[in-house]
């Protein structure tokens, strides 16, 4: 289960001889290359449309997680048996998209939309 709270999975490539890190190491690596890619992303930012945006927190998108279930839910895609399954890899698109708030919002709206035309059908 805390696998499918996660935002990312990685793999640390190492030795074949020594295959596996302590967990000291292993942080150690990982916020080595955060330092690294946050600095190049600096370098690099541009607002595309010059309007400020937070991204999305984590209470936000679980949030937006138990809403989208239960819009599958309330429109008939979901299916009790596949439904573990199918949200773990809805969870692992949207994380990749790394949505902020407005396009949180924007995604929200259709939800209501289409639970609202589906309870007047």
């Amino acid at each position: 289960h805390e696998m499918d709270l996660c935002h990312y999975l990685l793999r640390i490539p190492c030795n074949k001889e020594y295959s596996s890190l302590n967990i000291a190491a292993a942080a150690q690596v990982v916020c080595y290359e955060l330092f690294i890619a946050s600095s190049l992303k600096k370098e690099n930012a541009v607002l595309s449309d010059g309007n400020k945006t937070q991204k999305a927190t984590g209470i936000q998108m679980e949030s937006f997680y138990t809403h989208l279930h239960q819009t599958l839910t309330d429109i008939g895609f979901m299916h009790p048996d596949k439904s573990k399954s199918i949200m773990r890899r809805l969870r692992r698109i949207y994380n990749r998209i790394e949505m902020d708030d407005k396009e949180l919002d924007i995604l929200r709206g259709i939800f209501r939309m289409s639970q609202d035309h589906q309870r007047n059908e």
